[in-house]
């Protein structure tokens, strides 16, 4: 997050040892599908290891169109749920090169994003990882803007800093954690749900991008 809408935030010292070496980034891309010469020129030019991308808007069925060499992907479809058909979703790519860096769930000893997507708009998608001996998060969020689909409009954007407040609670303080991504909301502007830099501060993350 940035004072307006996208960028980078993050906590517990992810300057430190448990992002070195690591390039991580993100685009929002308001349709993957027709866009992936975009993507694989990020991800094959910048070397990214994790690239996170919002606003795929991409259903299931469309899932295999999404594969790039060299790359492991997750995603968060949006479907037609209430919210109008294909709006948002996330796309989480990162490089085989790290993917053992993944933490394995234990519940099924496999390597998978984890999600807190709700009714009100606010999509997080994030990987836990092992990097450099530290725990790290690596989190995707998109909120799209109060004037979309007819199931959102209901919604307001106070509304949806408090889902997005919800879900950066989830991440233990003493962990790295790193967030990009499209809020659609001025970062720094006081009107809004209590001023959510203050708020998204509180809770131990800085902002890395102005």
């Amino acid at each position: 997050m940035n004072n307006q809408d996208q960028g980078a935030g993050n906590r517990a010292g992810n300057e430190g040892p448990a992002m070195n070496g690591l390039r991580v980034g993100h685009i929002n891309i308001n349709s993957a599908l027709h866009k992936m010469d975009t993507i694989k020129f990020f991800l094959e030019h910048y070397g990214f290891d994790v690239f996170i991308v919002s606003e795929a808007k991409m259903v299931g069925k469309e899932q295999r169109l999404y594969r790039i060499n060299g790359y492991r992907k997750w995603y968060l479809n949006r479907d037609d749920n209430g919210y109008g058909p294909k709006g948002g979703g996330m796309l989480i790519y990162v490089s085989k090169e790290i993917y053992d860096d993944i933490v394995v769930d234990e519940d099924d000893n496999s390597r998978e994003a984890y999600y807190h997507d709700t009714r009100k708009g606010v999509q997080c998608m994030w990987l836990r990882m092992r990097h450099n001996q530290a725990t790290l998060y690596i989190v995707g969020v998109y909120i799209p803007p109060t004037r979309s689909g007819e199931g959102l409009k209901k919604f307001t954007r106070n509304q949806r800093v408090e889902e997005l407040i919800k879900c950066l609670e989830q991440f233990p303080k003493d962990d790295n954690v790193i967030i990009l991504g499209d809020t659609n909301f001025h970062y720094l502007k006081q009107q809004v749900s209590g001023y959510p830099a203050a708020r998204i501060q509180n809770l131990g993350y800085n902002q890395l991008i102005d």
